[in-house]
């Protein structure tokens, strides 16, 4: 078992095709702004291959996470008040469009799903 806030190189499969390289970082319960196991992989930019690698990782059983999915788990188990809450979610148009415009910058994408380990 891997041990908590780690980061792992390597590679998403689809069966024997390589669809990108990857920095994975695991963050265990109750460790985690949802108070859950989390991963989150950090691909290369590109909409085919960002594209492959979620429907790869759907495939094997990730969810992707709805608007305001996070701040409501978090909420939900405990890890901050409602007013805490409402405040990210009034954030989280300005927060999206700066990771967006980051993103382009960088030319990287941070992709980010609920899974359960």
């Amino acid at each position: 078992e891997q041990q908590s806030h780690t980061v792992h190189y390597g590679y998403i499969c689809d069966g024997d095709e390589v669809l990108d390289e990857v920095l994975v970082v695991l963050m265990r319960a109750p460790r985690s702004f949802t108070a859950e196991d989390t991963v989150e992989i950090d691909c290369h930019g590109g909409v085919y291959a960002i594209q492959r690698v979620l429907e790869a990782v759907i495939k094997n059983g990730a969810a992707p996470a709805e608007p305001g999915e996070f701040t409501k788990r978090a909420f939900l188990n405990g890890r901050m008040d409602l007013s805490q809450a409402e405040a990210v979610m009034d954030s989280g148009p300005v927060l999206k469009q700066g990771c967006l415009l980051i993103g382009i910058i960088q030319k990287k994408c941070f992709c980010s799903y609920c899974m359960d380990l």
